[in-house]
């Protein structure tokens, strides 16, 4: 069932509709859409909670509903008319007293945080879980502290851990509460603003400033990103380049040093985002980039790039014309959408990938366990021709990360 209620002298509207899923069983989700855009997405969890969800989002917007018509909607989804389905067990959350154990780690830990439905757990899924934006309807909103962990075997099991945080003012104050407990050994911190939702930028600063304040004193070598989220809902370009101004001059005084980068997963700049986030924990070597450049002038080849497969970040590379960002993702997700296929129709895995374009040729190639190396060339005569010298460039890679 699905039904939806205009907002009076508004372009938004609220509509609840029903979800089922193999994996989470029946879930309720209600969203509030300006226009034709999702800007809210919640979960109705109990019975009661959509009057509390509906107040609370029109109290936030200075927004109205005519008491009766509030009431009336209320009392339509109300009560038994959804089959609520039983749900498998939830991924286990960290909460703040157990963030002490990760705290401890010598691996590097990323705190991800944000105002509630900036698009914090989309933004991992297709990182890391390769998911496609319009698959991403039924993310829920985080509750608590979310933990993932990413090994990447080809850095001498250097392992991510990513705390996805929940975004909610009641979230917050217990976080400001606890700082001392969230943010010693924290290696980054990446703070997500919803640029598509103006009217929240003020507060979503203003949380940022703090948890930027905290990083000053918890974590001072830690590096402190800012991703302006959703730009493709943005209204006008000015819009952004304003928010962009506007978060940067309210973060200088502080003197801290930032970095706000525009996303969104409708295209490749989430990719960026988190190349150069994965950058500044281990940066590329620099001996390794001086052998890719090397390697590329011999052959001849417009460029040259190793990935590392799981995170599909770049472990060294050539410089060209070519953009990273155009790389770094949507290489990757080639590769694992063929690999997919593969699995799919029963094959052997997925070993190397040759593309004949109009002025070229793409080479993918798996030569070590995680580590893929991708070569645009003008004539794929040259990956046969130049074979010693790539086996030679693929076995110092391999001596220096595995």
């Amino acid at each position: 069932m699905e039904s939806s209620i205009r907002i009076p002298g508004t372009s938004w509207n609220m509509k609840i509709y029903q979800l089922d899923d193999s994996y989470n069983g029946s879930t309720i989700i209600v969203e509030y859409i300006k226009g034709i855009h999702v800007m809210h997405q919640f979960i109705l969890e109990k019975e009661g909670s959509l009057e509390e969800i509906m107040r609370q989002f029109l109290e936030r917007e200075n927004l109205s509903i005519p008491d009766n018509r509030l009431q009336n909607f209320i009392n339509l989804h109300s009560g038994k008319i959804y089959n609520f389905k039983t749900k498998k067990p939830k991924r286990k959350k960290t909460t703040i007293k157990s963030m002490m154990n990760v705290t401890e780690m010598k691996d590097k830990k990323i705190m991800m945080m944000g105002l509630s439905g900036s698009g914090k757990t989309s933004m991992y899924k297709v990182v890391f879980e390769h998911k496609k934006w319009w698959d991403l309807k039924a993310v829920t909103p985080t509750e608590g502290i979310q933990q993932y962990e990413q090994t990447v075997n080809s850095l001498k099991d250097f392992k991510l851990y990513i705390m996805d945080f929940a975004g909610t003012h009641q979230d917050f104050k217990e976080y400001q509460n606890n700082p001392e407990e969230l943010f010693p050994s924290t290696s980054a911190l990446v703070y997500v603003i919803d640029a598509s939702d103006p009217e929240s930028l003020h507060d979503s600063v203003n949380k940022f400033a703090w948890a930027a304040s905290q990083m000053s004193i918890y974590a001072p070598d830690g590096k402190i990103f800012c991703l302006l989220h959703k730009t493709d809902l943005a209204s006008r370009v000015d819009d952004f380049q304003g928010m962009s101004d506007f978060i940067e001059n309210s973060i200088n005084g502080s003197r801290l040093s930032i970095q706000v980068i525009p996303t969104t997963v409708r295209n490749n700049t989430i990719f960026h985002a988190w190349e150069q986030i994965f950058k500044s924990l281990i940066p590329k070597s620099k001996t390794l980039n001086i052998l890719a450049q090397t390697l590329k002038e011999k052959m001849g080849v417009y460029n040259l790039v190793v990935l590392e497969k799981r995170t599909g970040f770049a472990i060294c590379g050539s410089s060209s014309l070519f953009d990273s960002e155009i790389l770094v993702g949507t290489f990757n997700k080639v590769w694992h959408q063929l690999g997919g296929l593969a699995d799919d129709l029963e094959l052997a895995g997925l070993q190397k990938i040759t593309c004949h374009l109009g002025n070229g040729y793409l080479f993918l190639e798996e030569f070590a366990e995680n580590l893929i190396i991708v070569l645009i060339s003008p004539k794929i005569e040259l990956i046969d021709e130049y074979k010693d010298s790539l086996d030679e460039f693929q076995n110092e890679i391999i001596k220096a990360v595995l």
